[in-house]
């Protein structure tokens, strides 16, 4: 229980505290440093900021009763800081001015960011599918689908798409201030669904229809929402992206933005659009439907607390469409995560995970839709599943990550194993392993498309000194065996991808017993001698892993600088499997800190760089991690903290929509235990004002949390940091979260140019 003390009981506060002090870093070498250039924080103070007296009361497995912890700036937590923000900003700028290196950053971030390049995506009817593929010039140009059949795509093979294959279909700059968010073509390969966003407020919520036979391509046409020549069909309350197409191409499903899945005939009123499931009434529930691949059958998934893990239900499109269908259940409860691959007939294959195969396997159900039932809103009616029969089992040493069927009964999957990616090929009716295709490639950034009755699939990789490499891999027939072809390589306008190396290493634990992975960037034939930046980006949360794409931003501070970029995978990500995961959440969260800890000692023994020109650059889980790291980390080790919507109150991380997600990766300070492991950690609770901190710039979130932080947090922080280093000889700064993604990546890399004394490569 959780519950505001009084001001009186501020004594006890200072003795319990007592019980939790910050955590003791490794030991670094020290660098001593003087004020950053043009830092005086005696002449130009930090901004006054109110100290409320709220304290809040917990319950502590390790003092056996109550903990009292202040929380000065908890009124953050409920005002929007208009006045707050602005003073800081207004501070910030005083900073930033001074920056020379400023302008070179951002004409840098600008040459290094390539054309868009999404790849071929297959619909249409089996044996002639059409493909889109979308591209476009910069981040702050309008982009162009484009259309194309295979000829076309062979045919732009030869010469490595020098000529785009098949022609423009839709060009956004008419489409009267929107771009595209997601599209597919209908099964019968006539028409177009399309949903777009909003330029100017960035609002997804708006989904159209036109024939493929009717390009958006004439620019002397009126310019209108959704382009000219559409259908007048418009769907306003949605959420872009479930949309999918019934079998007959002349309706299709969507889900509203009160998730309730709805029906849409196209000619008719959205008003009187079906709605075939009502809104998920689960804590943060939500559904989501598929439509069977041979367009007779409607998959529903639900899902609570924002988990990927789901129940899921069939129901046959034979009967019609109507609020009251009938259903199978696949799975009733949320114990595992499901998605449909295909099926053939009555038996349906899926990709799911179980308590025993938490890697995820492939398993077959047969249903029997003479059974199906109707059921009560919330389908709680459902007491048993589907039983299955695993046909391709989960791997031990490797998890799925990704997987297409195509050749109607073929299946590609993508494993990941020790931070790699291998690409193998199955018979999905036997389960018989076919292939394992040999990509020489140092990644795990990919985009692979492939329509479900074709035999090619188009795949894209993306790796750290390349935007991405297109490959068509065609599947024979008779030899049941790809082959492969390189058909297009994305430039970069001014950086030759060939002048810098990527390296796959790993870094000894503290412990010393694992080995923490990272992926290294850098230019080829680099003198070593501890002279150079490093920039350190990581995840370590959820399980997810953050792929080894492309990212103009840090290719950028690469090349201006000399430095070296490290893509770390310590624990608490999925780099490894789900152990690797669990290895570094709710109670083991220390081994995150400790791993990055360690791949920055290993970045200085191999002499890349020294104690203080280390710079952490992370968002969100791993903003909280950082700063963490920051807290823990020898004096003088990091020079500069870039964090962005990071969490750093975690004794008020339930006080958000996303609490049961948050609660179910680190832990709840509800619960006594998980209020102990949390306090030890927390950034807002564990700043050291007897430390010399880096240059610090926190960027607050812009809009709703997801796997980040409320904007308060990053308030709370920062006031924190400048009270209780009011002399710091580093700038700790608020960033203006609401700059373009460039600009803040601009302005933090030469900012942590300026104080860490890097100078731009001649």
């Amino acid at each position: 229980m959780i519950f505001p003390l009084s001001k009186t009981a501020l004594s006890f506060v200072v003795v319990i505290l007592a019980l939790f002090a910050p955590a003791k870093g490794a030991s670094f070498g020290k660098r001593v440093q003087s004020n950053a250039p043009g830092w005086d924080p005696h002449s130009t103070p930090f901004p006054p900021v109110h100290r409320g007296d709220v304290v809040f009361q917990y319950r502590s497995e390790a003092a056996k009763g109550n903990v009292s912890v202040p929380d000065p700036y908890n009124s953050f937590e409920t005002s929007n800081a208009e006045d707050f923000i602005n003073s800081q900003i207004a501070f910030t700028k005083t900073y930033l001015d001074k920056l020379e290196d400023l302008p070179a950053m951002r004409t840098a971030i600008s040459e290094a960011t390539p054309q868009t390049f999404r790849p071929p995506r297959g619909f249409g009817p089996k044996g002639d599918p059409t493909y889109l593929y979308y591209t476009n010039e910069g981040p702050d140009k309008s982009g162009k689908l484009h259309i194309a059949k295979q000829s076309d795509l062979d045919e732009a093979a030869k010469n490595h798409f020098a000529t785009l294959p098949g022609k423009v279909f839709i060009d956004e700059t008419l489409l009267g201030g929107e771009i595209l968010w997601y599209y597919q073509i209908s099964p019968d390969g006539t028409k177009l669904l399309y949903s777009t966003v909003d330029t100017k407020t960035n609002l997804i919520g708006k989904m159209y229809v036109r024939d493929v036979s009717s390009p958006l391509t004439d620019k002397s046409k009126p310019t209108q929402e959704g382009g000219f020549g559409r259908y007048t069909d418009v769907i306003t309350d949605l959420q872009a992206g479930s949309e999918a197409w019934s079998g007959d191409s002349k309706s299709f499903f969507y889900k509203g933005t009160d998730t309730s899945v709805k029906y849409h005939v196209i000619g008719t009123d959205s008003k009187d659009d079906i709605t075939v499931v009502q809104p998920n009434k689960d804590d943060q529930g939500d559904w989501w439907v598929q439509v069977s691949k041979d367009g007779k059958y409607l998959v529903l998934y639900g899902t609570v607390n924002g988990f990927d893990n789901s129940s899921v239900y069939v129901a046959s499109l034979d009967q019609g469409v109507s609020t009251s269908m009938k259903w199978l259940c696949i799975a009733p409860d949320h114990a595992s995560s499901w998605n449909y691959i295909t099926n053939f007939g009555n038996d349906f294959y899926s990709q799911t995970s179980s308590k025993d195969a938490p890697n995820l396997q492939v398993v077959r159900f047969t249903l029997d839709f003479t059974k199906a039932t109707k059921t009560d809103s919330s389908f709680s009616t459902f007491a048993k599943g589907a039983d299955s029969v695993v046909v391709i089992p989960q791997r031990l040493d490797a998890s799925i990550a990704y997987f297409v069927n195509f050749d109607t009964d073929k299946l590609l999957i993508i494993y990941e194993k020790d931070n790699a990616l291998e690409f193998h090929v199955f018979n999905l009716k036997t389960g018989m392993k076919l292939q394992k295709i040999d990509l020489d490639v140092l990644s795990t950034s990919y985009e692979v498309h492939a329509s479900p009755f074709a035999t090619h699939v188009y795949l894209k990789i993306s790796a750290l000194n390349s935007p991405g490499q297109l490959y068509d891999l065609k599947w024979n027939k008779d030899s049941n065996q790809f082959s492969y072809q390189l058909v297009y390589q994305q430039k970069i306008h001014t950086i030759d991808p060939a002048a810098y190396t990527v390296q796959r290493l790993s870094a000894p634990s503290k412990a010393g017993d694992v080995k923490v992975p990272f992926f290294a960037l850098h230019r080829k034939n680099l003198k070593f001698d501890g002279s150079h930046p490093v920039i350190i980006n990581f995840y370590a949360a959820y399980g997810y892993v953050l792929p080894t794409w492309y990212d103009s931003h840090h290719m950028a501070f690469v090349h201006n600088y000399d430095a070296v970029y490290i893509l770390a995978a310590p624990r608490g990500g999925d780099e490894m499997g789900e152990g690797w995961h669990k290895a570094g959440q709710l109670q083991n969260k220390q081994n995150t800190f400790d791993d990055v800890l360690s791949v920055i000692q290993f970045a200085i023994d191999q002499k890349w760089t020294s104690p203080g020109k280390v710079i952490l650059n992370v968002q969100s889980p791993a903003a909280l991690a950082g700063a963490a790291i920051v807290n823990q980390a020898p004096e003088g080790l990091i020079g500069a903290y870039i964090g962005t919507q990071g969490l750093y109150d975690m004794l008020r991380s339930d006080q958000s929509p996303k609490k049961a997600t948050r609660a179910a990766e680190f832990g709840s300070p509800s619960d006594p235990k998980a209020f102990d492991w949390l306090r030890e950690y927390s950034p807002l609770h564990n700043i050291d004002p007897k430390k010399t901190y880096p240059t610090i710039l926190i960027y607050p979130l812009d809009g709703d949390a997801d796997t980040g932080g409320e904007a308060w947090h990053s308030f709370k922080q920062v006031s924190e940091l400048q009270y209780s280093l009011p002399n710091n000889p580093n700038p700790i700064l608020l960033g203006n979260g609401t700059d373009t993604q460039e600009e803040r990546s601009a302005t933090a890399f030469a900012l942590a140019a300026h104080t860490l004394g890097s100078k731009l490569v001649e």
